[in-house]
């Protein structure tokens, strides 16, 4: 699977994660988002956005495109 990648991603990779940002991941994923839609949002990378999702503790609801 091809993962676009955008520049705001790029630059936010490896970055650490403000509460407001896991607040959105939390919303995101009750709300059943994407992973890609998440990513985008968010602006990270979609391994980020699963990692985070791991790290946190959260259900992963998201699907992948």
């Amino acid at each position: 699977m091809s993962e676009d990648i955008t520049p705001a991603m790029r630059e936010n990779e490896g970055k650490d994660w403000s509460d407001d940002e896991i607040a959105m991941l939390r919303q995101l994923n009750d709300e059943n988002a994407p992973v890609k839609v998440a990513s985008v949002k968010l602006g990270r990378p979609p391994q980020e956005i699963k990692a985070k999702c791991f790290e946190e503790k959260i259900d992963l609801h998201m699907l992948d495109d």
